[in-house]
Order: structure tokens, then sequence, then C-alpha cells
């Protein structure tokens, strides 16, 4: 089977289980991606969430205003800067994000199940290199 193939597969099947184990019924993905955005990033306003996305912030702020209407996200003041808002997640979007963070360290357990020690040392190395690959195409 070619590479394209097995990560096709592999994708179709870990989105499939995490639809079913985690995802909200109300959320996109693309809300997902901003709720994992503001979950990884300290102090985070919707100036910083549009650039670590890589949109502009005019197509942000919409998405933001529905994640805080569904309860997902909340705005509080910045203490250096009154015109600007940090994005917090509230007890759901928490919930959420660590529902699906279980989810991602109960599915790489059960990868450990299908490979040797040996396989996955290698594979987290492999995993590791190309995320830093990506990492540094993405910042230039």
């Amino acid at each position: 089977m070619e590479l394209y193939e097995s990560l096709t597969k592999l994708y179709y099947s870990y989105n499939k289980n995490a639809n079913t184990q985690i995802i909200d019924e109300e959320l996109t993905i693309s809300g997902f991606q901003y709720l994992m955005a503001v979950y990884d990033t300290k102090e985070i306003t919707i100036t910083k969430l549009a650039t670590l996305l890589n949109y502009k912030k005019a197509s942000v702020t919409p998405m933001v205003t529905t994640l805080v209407n569904k309860g997902y996200l909340q705005k509080i003041e910045n203490p250096q800067d009154s015109r600007s808002k940090f994005l917090e997640l509230t007890v759901k979007g928490l919930q959420l994000m660590e529902s699906e963070d279980n989810f991602y360290r109960e599915s790489i357990k059960s990868v450990r199940t299908l490979i040797s020690a040996e396989e996955f040392t290698q594979l987290e190395k492999i995993v590791e290199k190309i995320a830093r690959g990506m990492e540094e195409h993405d910042s230039k």
C-alpha cells in the first residue's frame, strides 16, 4: 500500500472514531480547530488567533462569536490593553478539549500495541522530524 493510501485510511479511521467519541454535533471542524488553538495558546486574542490559523481577522471574528454564543469560549479583559480581550475556554470548551486529549492519548496507546517497541521509537522520531520540517516550512 502506498504512503498516501495508508495516511488517508489512518486519517479516516481516526476521524470516524473521534466523531463518535468526542465531537459535539453542533460544532464544525473549523470551530474545533479554533478551540484547539485557544486550548494550546496562552493569552490569545482574536488577532493572535487569526495569525495562528492563517486567517484574516474579519473571518475569525464571526466564528469566535458563534463559539462564545454556543458556550465554548468566553472573552476576558486584557489587563495590559483595555481595547483587547483574551479568549478563554469555558468549562464546556475545556471538557471537550480534555476529551479530545484523552482520545488522542488512547489512540497512541493503541498504536503501541500494533507495532514493536523499536518500530514505535522509530515512528516517534520520524513524526517529530516531519513536524519540525513542516513548522519550519510554515514559518517561511
